[in-house]
């Protein structure tokens, strides 16, 4: 976890990845508040005003958000994500309680969802210690962190094709189901699964989009995926195990993981809706 200063999330605006090579990881986009204007009442109904004939501002962005090449010649991204070190330079150890009251305070999230969050900070760092420190028969489950997820399969993990297509109707497989796809590491061909996504097994929700092709945030390389994922409808990372992370990230789900329901099959569609989350 990092500090980000004076900086919002607004309801629904993800980047497109149209000035980013067509990046389609939809990451939320941070605003400086210096950025905004508050507006109220009459204002705030109005509606928005529209651009000035003949400006376009895409050329521009597509310039600042590319850096040198690679020595390989491919071409090296930057935007939020891959500059958020340098954003965020200061780093939020957990035990620093202000940033959950602070979380509380502007509406991010709840006291219980709070609480819940920091002790699972607490826990997970007492897991980790022990694995450093303690014989394996002393550790509490094993050592894994919290949610228990463990990984079954031996050799190369499993691949399935279904056929998925955007605005499919799914349910995300059982903990029971998932664990056999996933090696030692929970990664399933490269792909993790954590505990954020376990909260969702069980739960039905439509497929949104196919996922191809994301910039690697450490690197600024375009990564191009050998298998294909998908994002689902209203299914974010809400940060209940990772110390209230206001990113919203997508999670990207294996078709390995996803099982194609009928509409009205009896399934009644359980969406979770959206944290809505600032700063």
């Amino acid at each position: 976890m990092r500090k980000m200063e004076n900086a919002v999330h607004l309801q629904g605006l993800r980047c497109d990845g149209g000035g980013h090579g067509g990046c389609q990881a939809g990451c939320m986009i941070f605003w400086k508040n210096a950025w905004l204007r508050k507006i109220e009442g009459a204002e705030a109904a109005a509606p928005a005003p529209e651009a000035p004939a003949g400006v376009k501002t895409l050329p521009l962005i597509e310039i600042n958000a590319r850096g040198a090449a690679f020595e390989d010649g491919a071409e090296r991204f930057k935007c939020q994500a891959t500059e958020l070190l340098r954003a965020a330079p200061s780093v939020l150890p957990l035990l620093e309680l202000g940033q959950f009251t602070k979380d509380v305070r502007t509406g991010n999230f709840g006291v219980g969802w709070t609480v819940r969050a920091f002790g699972v900070g607490v826990y997970n760092r007492f897991q980790r210690a022990s694995n450093k420190s303690l014989p394996r028969w002393a550790r509490i489950r094993g050592g894994r962190e919290w949610g228990y997820l463990r990984g079954r399969a031996e050799g190369k993990t499993p691949d399935a094709r279904t056929g998925l297509r955007a605005g499919d109707l799914v349910r995300v497989k059982s903990r029971k189901e998932i664990e056999p796809t996933l090696n030692a590491e929970l990664l399933n061909r490269g792909m993790g699964f954590d505990a954020e996504m376990a909260r969702f097994c069980g739960r039905s929700a439509r497929v949104q989009r196919r996922v191809e092709q994301i910039i690697d945030e450490n690197t600024g390389r375009m990564i191009y995926m050998k298998s294909p994922c998908w994002v689902l409808d209203n299914v974010i990372c809400e940060g209940a195990f990772n110390a209230n992370c206001p990113r919203a990230i997508t999670p990207y789900w294996r078709e390995i993981w996803l099982e194609k329901i009928e509409d009205g099959g009896g399934r009644d569609e359980q969406k979770v809706p959206a944290q809505s989350v600032a700063g």
